[in-house]
């Protein structure tokens, strides 16, 4: 309400829309989890490399964890393309990165930790340039954020073998917990899942996996096809899901999708501002928290909330969030 007062002289009628939201440190927290990898395997000189699409559009927190680098760590950014990577970036015989700054000498800066903006879709790898760019960073000691395990594990696959019979249970056992305790957080966990499968008739639940296949080829209503792809615009619904399922029976294409039990978040009125318009629209919101995590396999040294995003978009949108 502040900057609305002082931009267009607005004075809220309803005092509730005063109420701050809740605090949001996730420039804050994930700048300082780039700086304590940086603290940890460089020297002051070195920089952090945000590893960017070429034509970023999606540029604003990117800018802002560069200036929160900057300005709260003394840390330097550099962005980078893959396809620039390619022919720019060197690793030396020590295994350490070394980046071609874009100055008049061809400085070659040492970096200590790669950021990846990019690099999650097939899309992001359009010749063997951008490969051997990734495999080059891969192979330097550089830290990786996230490393290549890490990023694996976020797939839709695994989200899918965490849902299976006694997978969860085995991750939680190894923090130590009794028996009991493990039934009781696992009991917790799952009340936030949906049912999720595999595809390809190598689920965990092989006949839950059938049923559910069966049903989504019937009605796809409740169901959303997802391949193994980061953000929007690849997924599956309704009769479309029920028709690819019908048409791929037995398709080793089958194979790269998991199917997960639709979520229908509750229907809210929300301003939406474009184009100078503004309209009331029916919607729903995806929230997600951010979490920071830094170990070395032998001890941890960050892990903790680290704030939040909010997306939302008009109901009845399949694809997309509030940037679509």
């Amino acid at each position: 309400t502040d900057i609305l007062n002082e931009t267009w002289g607005f004075a809220a009628k309803d005092q509730s829309i005063a109420t701050p939201l809740l605090t949001n440190p996730s420039i804050v927290q994930i700048a300082a989890v780039l700086a304590k990898g940086h603290e940890l395997t460089s020297n002051k000189s070195s920089i952090i490399l945000f590893v960017v699409q070429p034509g970023e559009r999606n540029i604003a927190d990117q800018r802002l964890l560069e200036q929160q680098l900057w300005s709260a760590h003394s840390i330097r950014v550099e962005f980078r393309t893959l396809k620039e990577l390619s022919h720019s970036a060197v690793v030396d015989i020590a295994g350490d990165l070394f980046l071609t700054l874009d100055d008049s000498e061809g400085t070659l800066q040492r970096v200590s930790v790669v950021y990846f903006r990019a690099g999650y879709s097939p899309n992001d790898y359009p010749s063997e340039a951008e490969w051997d760019a990734r495999a080059l960073l891969e192979r330097s000691h550089a830290l990786k954020c996230p490393s290549v395990g890490y990023q694996l594990a976020g797939s839709k696959a695994i989200q899918a073998a965490l849902t299976g019979p006694g997978v969860l249970e085995g991750f939680l056992s190894r923090c130590g917990n009794s028996v009991k305790d493990v039934e009781t957080a696992s009991q917790q966990v799952r009340m936030c899942f949906v049912s999720q499968f595999k595809l390809g008739g190598d689920d965990l639940q092989p006949v839950a996996a059938a049923a559910a296949v069966a049903e989504a080829e019937k009605d796809g209503s409740g169901w959303v096809l997802k391949p193994q792809r980061e953000g929007g615009g690849n997924n599956l619904y309704g009769q479309q899901l029920s028709q690819f399922l019908k048409e791929n029976k037995g398709n080793a294409v089958l194979g790269g999708y998991v199917l997960m039990e639709r979520i229908f978040p509750e229907v809210k009125p929300t301003a939406f501002l474009r184009n100078g318009e503004l309209k009331i629209l029916p919607s729903i919101s995806e929230l997600g928290i951010y979490g920071t995590y830094l170990g070395d396999g032998r001890g941890v040294f960050v892990n903790q909330y680290a704030g939040y995003l909010l997306r939302t978009k008009p109901d009845g949108v399949d694809e997309g969030g509030v940037a679509s």
